[in-house]
């Protein structure tokens, strides 16, 4: 029987820490975390013991030198679902942040610190009371001359988005969030200013670099399907179908990435691991044909966002 999908690299990191073995899955990846090839990656993945059944899995990042990013575990070994602690780096060693995830999701007390090993910051998070309505507490901050300007949940916090290149400033009272926020991004090109009660958005208004204004009420708005998620996956699962005459021969899992653009087309699409039967191909055909997406938003700026997808074949 033939085996679709087996992705195993038997090498060493040039530090020397450790090595992969049969049960292993290394996946590329690139700069922004997404599945990547040999000739675009930043990170290695490394998701031990892929192979056997588990309810947790022990998942690890390098950076392309080799170096430890992040460790933690997961309870999906395809698509990362965080469980537990989790603990990143910076390249030269020194610890980056410490989060504790349940479901995915940041819960309880976060440190991070500078990569000059001096603390950052003493943050909480908190779970609401439905989707979105998270809430962050800001307990303590240092800026990097390590002087401190939010104590016991009071004073100036400055709050760094990697993922979308934005800083923003602004009043902390009662460990939340208050008043005014300024900030900027420099991924999207503009300005924003934000308004919070008790940690709470209350409204937000970005301006462009053609000086548009934009108004919101959430800060990240993410692109679904829009008759749902499931929609989705249903018509994945109809529209997809395996000849009679490989059927019983092939199985294991296609990784697909996709962005949905900011004018609501599916682009960028791509498969991790190719098959010799041309299912990758159908499959891509099938992903394309879906149009039905409603578009994503950072801070009401329309934004392209990438997806990750597993189809397992049986």
């Amino acid at each position: 029987m033939k085996k679709l999908f087996s992705v195993i690299l038997f090498f060493i990191f040039c530090s020397g820490f450790s090595q992969i073995n049969s049960n292993d899955q290394v996946v590329y990846l690139d700069s922004l975390k997404r599945i990547g090839t040999l000739d675009n990656y930043q990170y290695l993945r490394v998701v031990k013991e892929y192979h056997l059944k588990k309810d947790r899995y022990d998942v690890a990042v390098y950076y392309k030198s080799g170096k430890i990013q992040m460790r933690a575990t997961t309870t999906n070994k395809d698509i990362l679902k965080l469980e537990g602690s989790a603990i990143y780096f910076f390249e030269n060693g020194n610890r980056k942040k410490i989060v504790n995830y349940i479901n995915n999701k940041p819960i309880g007390k976060e440190f991070e610190w500078y990569e000059n090993g001096k603390i950052k910051s003493e943050i909480e998070n908190l779970q609401g009371d439905q989707v979105g309505s998270e809430i962050t507490k800001i307990i303590q901050y240092w800026d990097e001359n390590n002087i401190q300007h939010v104590v016991d949940g009071e004073g100036e916090y400055t709050e760094k988005e990697e993922n979308y290149s934005a800083i923003s400033k602004g009043s902390v009272k009662n460990n939340l969030k208050e008043g005014v926020w300024i900030g900027n991004s420099s991924r999207y090109k503009i300005n924003f200013t934000e308004k919070f009660i008790n940690g709470r958005l209350i409204s937000g208004k970005s301006i462009d670099s053609l000086g548009n204004e934009i108004n919101y009420d959430k800060i990240i708005v993410e692109p679904i399907p829009k008759k749902g998620m499931q929609h989705f996956y249903n018509h994945i699962s109809k529209s997809f179908r395996i000849p009679n005459y490989i059927n019983n021969t092939v199985h294991g899992t296609l990784y697909f990435t996709f962005t949905i653009k900011k004018n609501g087309e599916i682009g960028d699409i791509s498969v991790l691991n190719k098959d010799e039967f041309g299912l990758s191909e159908i499959a891509i055909k099938i992903i394309k044909n879906y149009k039905e997406w409603s578009i994503g938003y950072f801070r009401g700026i329309p934004i392209d966002q990438s997806f990750y997808l597993p189809i397992t074949l049986k």
